[in-house]
């Protein structure tokens, strides 16, 4: 899942499919637009860190 904050719909899609692995056709994509209206959102993504906490 990729979030993008973008003017439109159109220019979402148009973002995606520049990235490289749509041009290679090696993945596809959906967009739905998704609007937030108040409030906040906090991620958090930790990749192959041997399961330590990372600060």
């Amino acid at each position: 899942m990729v979030i993008l904050r973008a003017d439109s719909v159109e220019h979402a899609r148009e973002i995606v499919a520049e990235d490289p692995m749509h041009v290679a056709g090696d993945q596809t994509f959906h967009v739905r637009p998704w609007l937030m209206n108040e409030g906040s959102m906090t991620f958090r993504v930790t990749y192959s860190d041997g399961g330590r906490e990372i600060s």
